[in-house]
Formats: C-alpha cells, structure tokens, sequence
C-alpha cells in the first residue's frame, strides 16, 4: 500500500463448520454394525437402507456382500457384488470384494481378468 497508510489485516472467512448427519445414514450404521460382527441388525439396517433413493440402495448391496463374504457365503457375495456392479461399473468397493469372491473360490483366472479389466490394484 502507500507508505505511512495503515495496515489492514487481511479478511479471513471463518472456517465453515462440519454438518454431520444425525443420526447417520442407514448404510453408515449397517457398516458400523457390520464391522461390530452384529450381522442381523446389519442386514436390517440394509434392508431400510435399500429403500431409499440414491447412493443408499447402492451401499445396501454392498453392506449385504461384506456380510455374505464374512460369513463365508461365497456365492450369495458374488452375486451382490455382481449387482452394484451394474449400477457402479467402476465402484472399487465391488471390484474389491469380486476379486476376493473368486480367489477364495480358486477362480484364478476370472480374479486376473478382473484386475486386468478394471485396472484393480488388489495388493497395494
């Protein structure tokens, strides 16, 4: 500025503040549970979860196939992933979980294609 003219601090905007949701979305506390190991209010939660618009009947079917995965229902955990994968092609969370399916069922070679095709990087 011009010499001898006072300084003026900068304005600085306040921080916005942090808008949590409460209570959380459905799927939030279907993965919560889930990852408690309380399957059955899970799955309940996934189930309302699923009735909702947006991303929430999405995550529905994939809180459902962390569930089949954990408890070892390879098939029914294939096909969920399978599901959200037609919705979201590129969802990492369902190419994940896939590739994990078909390993762990020794498809070998459909778990390579698989991380050939989407680029998936399974170990990093």
């Amino acid at each position: 500025g011009e010499e001898g003219a006072p300084q003026v601090p900068a304005f600085t905007a306040p921080a916005t503040p942090r808008v949590i949701a409460w209570p959380p979305p459905l799927s939030v506390q279907a993965r919560r549970a889930t990852q408690r190991g309380d399957f059955e209010r899970a799955e309940r939660l996934a189930d309302r979860a699923a009735r909702q618009r947006g991303s929430e009947a999405l995550e529905a079917v994939l809180v459902r196939a962390q569930i089949a995965l954990a408890r070892n229902d390879l098939r029914g955990a294939e096909a969920l992933f399978r599901e959200a994968l037609v919705a979201r092609p590129r969802n990492p969370e369902a190419q994940a979980g896939l590739f994990e399916v078909l390993q762990r069922q020794n498809r070998f070679a459909e778990a390579d294609a698989l991380r050939l095709s989407t680029g998936l990087r399974p170990w990093r």
